[in-house]
Parts: structure tokens; sequence; C-alpha cells
């Protein structure tokens, strides 16, 4: 038995596997999560931002200006 076949079925199977995987994830799904992925990041930066600011900076300024 030769060593290179095992491997080249291993080969074949992930090669079909990997066909179907592509019929069933299309590239507009691919977008698709990357977008919401995205803002949901985005959303998240910004809630973060927001919080920082009014817990911590606006009121050390305050503190600052009194």
């Amino acid at each position: 038995m030769n060593v290179k076949e095992p491997i080249d079925a291993v080969v074949a199977t992930i090669d079909k596997y990997l066909a179907l995987l592509i019929k069933i994830i299309d590239a507009n799904t691919i977008l698709l999560s990357l977008l919401i992925l995205s803002l949901t990041v985005g959303v998240g930066v910004l809630y973060l931002q927001n919080l920082i600011l009014e817990q911590c900076l606006i009121p050390h300024i305050q503190e600052q200006l009194k």
C-alpha cells in the first residue's frame, strides 16, 4: 500500500465537502454576515465611547471647572 493513497483520499474528501460548502454558503451570505458583524462592533464602540464620556470625562471636567 502506498502512503500517498490515503492522503489523496483525504484530500478528495475535503475537496468534496468544500465544494458542497461553497454551494451552500455563497458570497452574498458572507458579505451580509460581515456587514452585520461590522455594524454590531461599530454600535458597541459608539456605546462604549458614550459611556466613557458620560461616566468618566464629563464629571471630571465638571469637577475641574468648580
